[in-house]
């Protein structure tokens, strides 16, 4: 669907502007929002090997939700985590900003993830992302 393909867009997208724009992003705030044992599990292939392994369900979960993630395919690197809520704010599937209300530590990532877009563009603030959601 245009939903799925546009969503893909953002999460990709995300990744170039990850990468070009990593001094903006605060990365050990966003790692204390983990659980403190916590290690991605495949930093090592970008999130090739979690495919690979059947670890990579973009489902909303909520035990993952509980510890800080969207879902599972969020745990296999630190830019896929990223990319989760990068997704989201600009296409959010109807639920996305009520799930990240109900759960702190989502809620923390989301506020640093939109620090990161406003870091690039003043224009980019929550209230901006709720306002572009096309299914809110």
């Amino acid at each position: 669907s245009d939903i799925i393909i546009e969503k893909e867009f953002h999460h990709e997208f995300s990744s170039i502007l990850f990468i070009n724009y990593y001094y903006l992003f605060k990365e050990s705030e966003w790692r204390q929002i983990n659980p403190a044992d916590f290690v991605y599990f495949d930093e090592e292939t970008g999130g090739a090997g979690a495919i690979k392994e059947g670890k990579a369900s973009e489902e909303f979960d909520p035990k993952m939700h509980e510890v800080g993630f969207l879902y599972e395919y969020a745990q296999s690197t630190l830019e896929n985590d990223f990319n989760s809520f990068a997704e989201n704010i600009f296409v959010n599937d109807g639920n996305f900003f009520k799930l990240v209300e109900e759960y702190e530590k989502l809620s923390l990532k989301l506020d640093l993830i939109v620090d990161f877009y406003s870091s690039i563009d003043p224009r980019f603030t929550l209230e901006y992302f709720k306002e572009i959601s096309p299914l809110e």
